[in-house]
Parts: C-alpha cells; sequence; structure tokens
C-alpha cells in the first residue's frame, strides 16, 4: 500500500478503505483460497469418520452373518485320547477311546 493511502487511511482510523482494487482482489482471493481450504479439510475428515463407522458396520453385519464353524472329532492335541472333540471354537471335554465316548478333565494349560 502506498504511504500516501495509508496516512490517509490512518487518518481516518480506517472508516475509509484506499486500497487500490488490485490489493483489494489479492486480499479477497487470499481469504477465499484459505476458506476453501479449511472446508476441504473439514470434509475430508468428515468422509473418513463416515468411511470408518461403514466398515465397523460391515464388518458388525458379516460377523453376525458368518456361519458358526462345524464341530468335529479331531486328533487329541495332547495325545492322550483317540480324538476330542473339536466344537467349532475350543476343545471340549469330550473323548473318543476305541468308540467310547466319555468325558476327560482338559489338560493344563502350557
Amino acid at each position: 500500500m502506498g504511504l500516501t493511502r495509508k496516512l490517509a487511511s490512518v487518518s481516518t482510523l480506517g472508516a475509509v478503505d484506499f486500497r487500490s482494487d488490485k490489493e483489494r482482489i489479492a486480499r479477497y482471493t487470499k481469504a477465499s483460497a484459505k476458506t476453501a481450504r479449511r472446508a476441504f479439510a473439514a470434509d475430508a475428515l468428515h468422509a473418513r469418520h463416515q468411511q470408518a463407522a461403514l466398515n465397523a458396520l460391515v464388518a458388525a453385519q458379516h460377523h453376525a452373518a458368518a456361519p458358526a464353524p462345524a464341530g468335529r472329532w479331531a486328533p487329541d492335541p495332547w495325545g492322550q485320547h483317540e480324538a476330542r472333540w473339536w466344537n467349532g471354537q475350543h476343545w471340549t471335554k469330550a473323548v473318543l477311546d476305541q468308540g467310547v465316548v466319555s468325558d476327560a478333565p482338559m489338560p493344563p494349560p502350557g
């Protein structure tokens, strides 16, 4: 801003804007760009939150809709019996020896 215009602006306590058109356009452009960047950042953040919520919803629906794994007789992992019942999630106390099903205590973890 020129010295004459600056002094005129100061002497009127800012009531009169003595900026040139070029300065006004530059100031407006800078302010507009800053506002646009803030809006874009806010939109991007909102989109990330929406995507995370959608991913959680899809995962929850997939988990709820997934069928439970089937149980089966499998070789006893501890080698104490011929077979032990695997219920699809963990080993049970049910064991199989020579075609006879019975309950046996679970071996200690370790």
